[in-house]
């Protein structure tokens, strides 16, 4: 390479992070904003006061089938790919602190592609070897360490879909027996007598794949009299150990534990003081613990609300 080749790449170069700087804006993050996590950029697609929707770029090659091409491919750092079947919802304070590297003006086709649910199933046969190798081992476990379930269904639904009475009355009914079942087993639970029972405790059951699904807060009534909480977690992953934070609007931690073990078939089971989450926004962070790896599961928004209200 020549002298002025040289001197052409690095006019190029400066020319490209002159246009980056410019297109970054240093206000509040706003939809469309890329911004570093791990290796990989994250492009903001929605942002909600419970949920921010953002889906990981890369420059590698396309074929994926939720891939989406965002830029020139002449441009000189190459077309940016959005790999929409890596999508994960977070907290939107989780982004807060984050610099910006650029920004996209136009989602419609980012959008458009996840209204149609692409799943993240890395087939080897039909992609690339390069391109396979490198969803495998970046961009999946940098989405799963983010958190959450993929986003299965479209990030407009409003609704968050729930059991029948009766189906949900028996999960509520097993959910407490295999809570009592295991505080015999483990000793905590001797001579049942009048002090000791337990009763009509209000349930917050917290189904973190619907809920993540559906992107939209858990609420639950409770009563004002209550003493304590039936907290059941249906996690959507198997570890040996679970950790569970409660968190309430400002961020301040009410509660939480790293040695939580599934009691039933997918529950985590604990029973709180009703002051642990009393009425107000509040958020449920789930980590899953395998040997000395920890990966975070779920981030979770609650609002508790008071019966009286």
């Amino acid at each position: 390479m020549s002298a002025t080749d040289l001197a052409k790449l690095v006019a190029t170069a400066q020319t490209r992070h002159a246009e980056l700087d410019a297109q970054i804006d240093d206000g509040p993050i706003r939809v469309g904003d890329l911004v570093p996590i791990g290796d990989l950029e994250w492009l903001l697609v929605e942002l909600e006061d419970t949920h921010a929707l953002i889906v990981p770029c890369d420059s590698h090659a396309v074929g994926h089938p939720g891939d989406v091409v965002l830029g020139a491919a002449d441009s000189p750092t190459g077309p940016l790919v959005a790999r929409c079947g890596f999508a994960r919802r977070v907290a939107p304070e989780r982004l807060d602190s984050l610099p910006r590297t650029g920004h996209v003006d136009h989602l419609e086709a980012v959008r458009e592609t996840l209204e149609h649910a692409p799943d993240s199933t890395i087939d080897h046969d039909r992609l690339d070897h390069e391109l396979a190798w490198w969803l495998e081992h970046h961009v999946a476990p940098a989405a799963q360490a983010l958190t959450r379930a993929p986003i299965h269904e479209p990030a407009a639904i409003a609704t968050l879909s729930r059991p029948s009475p009766m189906a949900q009355r028996f999960w509520q009914l097993a959910a407490a027996l295999f809570f009592t079942v295991s505080l015999v087993l483990t000793g905590l639970l001797l001579t049942p007598t009048d002090d000791d029972t337990l009763t009509n405790l209000p349930i917050v059951w917290v189904s973190v794949p619907e809920i993540e699904r559906s992107g939209q807060p858990l609420v639950t009534t409770i009563d004002d009299d209550a003493e304590q909480i039936l907290l059941v977690v249906e996690t959507p992953e198997r570890f040996p150990r679970y950790g569970v934070r409660l968190l309430d609007e400002s961020g301040a931690e009410r509660w939480q534990t790293s040695d939580l073990r599934v009691t039933g078939l997918v529950e985590l089971v604990v029973v709180l003081p009703a002051t642990t989450l009393p009425p107000g926004r509040h958020r449920l962070e789930l980590s899953g613990t395998d040997d000395d790896l920890t990966v975070e599961l779920a981030d979770i928004p609650l609002e508790i609300r008071a019966a009286s209200d």
